[in-house]
C-alpha cells in the first residue's frame, strides 16, 4: 500500500462535523513509527465493513483534538461507537493526535465519501466517514439513498448460537427455503429436501418435460409456485451440442408457464400460461397471489372463479433478475425485494411500487440473495451473495439497511441460502461450496 505522509491540519471541522476544533500546522513531530500499525487498523476496519477505498489517497498528519460537547462532536462519537470503536479517550481529548483520511469508493470506483480516523500513538480514538456533509458510521453503508419507511429496526443485541452439520454432496442451486422445505433447482427437475436425522434428506423430486426447466421457485403454505422455461441447446456445425464446464449452451430460452405443486408433489392449482417474453423470477404473496418479474415490471396474478387473471402490472426502476416478496419489518405489509444482478432494491407497495432503499454496487456482483430473520428479533435481514463467494449481511437500521457484521466468507464459489429449514418458524442457513455443504440451525 502506498502511504503518503503529510504534515497538515486535518481538523475535524474540515469534515463539517467537528465543532470548534482547531490547531496549528505541524511541520514535524509526526509519529511515523505508528503509521504501519495504524494503517493496518484502518485496513481492517474498512475490510470488516466491506468498503472499497483508494489506497493512494491514504494520508496522515498531526492535529490537536479538544473535547467538545456539541452536536457535531456527538455525531462523531455515535458513528464511531456504532462501528465498534471505544471513544472514551476521544471524549476526554488528546494533546497530540495523529489524524488520517482515505477516500471511499463504490464498487464502480465512484466516490462514496471520505473516511476519517484519529489515533493517540497506536490507539484509535474515532473513525467515521462523511458523505454529502453528513457524518456516517463505517458500519452504515448507503443509508443515505432513501428515507426508511420501515416500522422496525434490527436489534443488534439479540444474538443466537447455531450448531453446524456438514453434509455432502452440495446442492446445485437453492431456489427457496420456507416452512421446513428446501427447494433445489437441478436441470429439468425440482428437488425438495426436508430435515432428517443427520441433516437434510430428499423428500421428493419433480421431473418436468425434457424441454422444460424450472427457472425459479417460491414456497408457500398451501403450494409452491414454479416458473418453467422452455429452451433449446446450441448445435455445433457437426450437429453435436456444445458443452462447457457449466453444462450445455442453452439458447432460445422462453418462459412457458407457472405451475403449482403441493406438499405431495401433485399439481395443486391451474397453471398460469405465460405469453410475454421471458420472466425471470416468481414469488408467492401471503394472500395467495403470485408475483412474476419480467424486465422492468412485476405482474401480479390473482386467482378467481375462472382461474388466474393478471390483476396488476407494477413498474420497477431496473430490469429484475430475482424477486422475493416478504414482510421485512413485521408490520403486516409485504415488501418487494429485487436484484438486477448489480444492485438490490427494496420497494414498498400501495397503488404502485415505491423505492424505499437500494444498494449502489455499480458492478455485476449479485449472484443471489435471501431474506431471513436469523437472530429472531422480528426484523429480517438480506443476505447478498456475490459472484466471488462473498456474502454481505444487510440489516434494518433507523434510515434503511446497514451492513452489519461485515462480510461473510463462505469459501471459493460458496453462497448462503437462508430460511426456515426445519419448519420451526425460526430462520436457519446453509453455506454451500463446491466441496461440501454446512447446515447451521
Amino acid at each position: 500500500m502506498k502511504k503518503t505522509i503529510l504534515a497538515y491540519v486535518l481538523c475535524l471541522a474540515l469534515c463539517g462535523c467537528g465543532g470548534n476544533t482547531s490547531a496549528q500546522i505541524e511541520q514535524s513531530g509526526l509519529d511515523t513509527a505508528s503509521i504501519p500499525h495504524n494503517t493496518q487498523t484502518i485496513k481492517e476496519l474498512l475490510s470488516e465493513n466491506v468498503w472499497n477505498y483508494d489506497e493512494d489517497s491514504l494520508t496522515f498528519g498531526n492535529d490537536l483534538i479538544l473535547s467538545d460537547q456539541g452536536e457535531n462532536f456527538a455525531a462523531i462519537c455515535e458513528a464511531s461507537e456504532s462501528a465498534g470503536i471505544d471513544t472514551k479517550r476521544f471524549k476526554r481529548g488528546a494533546k497530540q493526535t495523529m489524524l488520517a483520511s482515505v477516500r471511499l469508493l463504490n464498487s464502480d470506483m465512484s466516490d462514496a465519501g471520505t473516511a476519517y480516523f484519529a489515533f493517540n500513538k497506536q490507539d484509535i480514538l474515532c473513525g467515521y466517514y462523511m458523505y454529502n456533509n453528513v457524518c456516517q458510521s463505517l458500519a452504515s453503508k448507503y443509508p443515505f439513498e432513501y428515507a426508511s419507511p420501515f416500522k422496525r429496526a434490527e436489534d443488534k443485541t439479540v444474538q443466537r448460537t447455531f450448531s453446524k452439520t456438514e453434509q455432502s454432496p452440495p446442492f446445485e442451486q437453492v431456489g427457496d427455503i420456507y416452512g421446513g422445505d428446501t427447494a433445489v433447482l437441478s436441470g429439468s427437475s425440482l428437488v425438495f429436501y426436508s430435515e432428517g436425522k443427520n441433516g437434510l434428506k430428499r423428500r421428493d423430486i419433480i421431473d418436468f418435460e425434457d424441454d422444460l426447466m424450472p427457472a425459479s421457485v417460491s414456497l408457500g403454505d398451501k403450494y409452491s409456485a414454479v416458473l418453467l422455461d422452455s429452451y433449446e441447446i446450441a448445435d455445433t456445425p457437426s450437429g453435436d451440442y456444445e458443452v462447457n464446464e457449466d453444462g450445455p449452451d442453452i439458447v432460445n430460452q422462453k418462459s412457458e408457464k407457472i405451475v403449482f405443486i403441493d406438499s405431495e408433489g401433485s399439481r395443486a392449482a391451474p397453471d398460469i400460461p405465460l405469453e410475454l417474453s421471458i420472466y425471470s423470477s416468481v414469488s408467492l404473496l401471503k394472500d395467495g397471489s403470485v408475483a412474476a418479474a419480467r424486465n422492468t415490471a412485476v405482474d401480479v396474478f390473482k386467482r378467481g372463479e375462472n382461474g388466474w387473471e393478471k390483476a396488476e402490472r407494477l413498474s420497477t426502476d431496473t430490469a429484475v433478475v430475482q424477486l422475493r416478496v416478504t414482510d421485512i419489518d413485521g408490520d403486516g405489509t409485504e415488501e418487494y425485494i429485487v436484484s438486477d444482478g448489480v444492485n438490490i432494491y427494496v420497494y414498498t407497495k400501495q397503488d404502485r411500487l415505491k423505492t424505499a432503499w437500494r444498494t449502489k454496487f455499480g458492478v455485476s456482483a449479485v449472484k443471489d440473495f435471501f431474506v431471513a430473520d436469523l437472530n429472531g428479533d422480528g426484523a429480517k435481514e438480506i443476505y447478498v451473495n456475490d459472484s466471488n463467494g462473498f456474502v454481505t449481511r444487510y440489516v434494518l437500521g433507523a434510515r434503511g439497511f446497514d451492513v452489519y457484521g461485515g462480510g461473510i466468507s463462505g469459501g471459493e464459489n460458496a453462497y448462503y441460502a437462508a430460511g426456515d429449514i426445519n419448519g420451526d418458524g425460526v430462520g436457519e442457513y446453509l453455506v454451500v461450496s463446491e466441496e461440501n455443504m454446512n447446515i447451521f440451525k
